[in-house]
């Protein structure tokens, strides 16, 4: 259901309803064009709606399951070519010390 068939159902409806001056038997082209009208609008509406309040889809964050958390591998020590060394643990050299003791002292 898009925005373009509603005006098409209510473009439609508005020529049975008004334009036309010829009747069928057994079929009153008026209502029927009235239930054409009615129903684009309706289309329209919920497109609008949809629109403006998009509706969670499956599969939001309230309804997955956490993510299972992978625990660091740590290298083979045969694997030394492939390993980069690793700088130690220095808390004075740490990048973003000084941001930590700014933003929450020291």
């Amino acid at each position: 259901m898009t925005l373009g068939l509603s005006v098409f159902l209510i473009v439609v409806g508005a020529a049975l309803r008004y334009a036309l001056t010829w009747r069928l038997a057994g079929i009153d082209l008026p209502v029927l064009g009235l239930i054409l009208m009615v129903a684009g609008i309706v289309i329209a509406a919920i497109c609008v709606l949809r629109a403006v309040l998009p509706l969670p889809g499956p599969g939001t964050a309230r309804d997955r399951p956490p993510a299972p958390t992978i625990p660091p591998t740590r290298p083979e020590a045969t694997d030394e070519a492939a390993t980069t060394p690793r700088p130690p643990d220095c808390p004075d050299r740490s990048p973003y010390l000084d941001l930590e003791r700014r933003t929450f002292g020291n």
